[in-house]
């Protein structure tokens, strides 16, 4: 299982990598990403980082590194392993307002693409607590379905079906 994981993600970020290779190549480390002041609900720096649910039944696993967000979005279908239908990735910047701006590619999709998005990070009230939400503003290129995303809790390895056999190669 293992496996599978660590294949999909490089495959994610090679592709992304691929997609914008076309820039000026970004610092290694936290110099390409500075830091951003926004702050949380509850006063401190906002981190994005972990796991969110998509109104699209993705899972997002998103990593921000000062003004730099990143992320790996994974098809999250009952009785299917993540991934399994769509990979898609994004890149991206925020800046001092929550505004996220950035670009996707899907890695893996019947009907791939590619385009860019930006997204607002808002402290919604939840349940009477301030909650970190983000909110699909815009997006050009190829259509896609996430339009919001909540915090979710990071599944347990034992919750993702287990694969019993990977497609064999085409014969050469």
């Amino acid at each position: 299982m293992n496996r599978i994981r660590l294949a999909l993600a490089l495959t994610a970020f090679a592709a992304l990598a691929a997609a914008c290779s076309g820039g000026d190549p970004q610092p290694s480390g936290d110099a390409g990403c500075p830091p951003v002041q926004v702050s949380g609900p509850d006063g401190q720096p906002l981190d994005l980082s972990g796991a969110w649910s998509g109104n699209d039944t993705g899972l997002y696993y998103i990593k921000q590194l000062g003004s730099c967000i990143w992320w790996s979005g994974l098809s999250n279908f009952d009785g299917q392993y993540p991934g399994q239908e769509w990979i898609m990735t994004f890149r991206g910047t925020i800046d001092a307002d929550g505004k996220i701006n950035g670009d996707f590619v899907d890695v893996k999709s019947s009907n791939p693409g590619s385009g860019t998005m930006t997204i607002e990070a808002r402290i919604d009230q939840v349940n009477g607590q301030g909650t970190v939400q983000l909110y699909r503003m815009a997006s050009t290129g190829h259509e896609i379905g996430v339009t919001f995303w909540q915090r979710a809790p990071e599944p347990a390895p034992t919750e993702v079906p287990a694969v019993t056999t990977l497609p064999s190669a085409a014969p050469s």
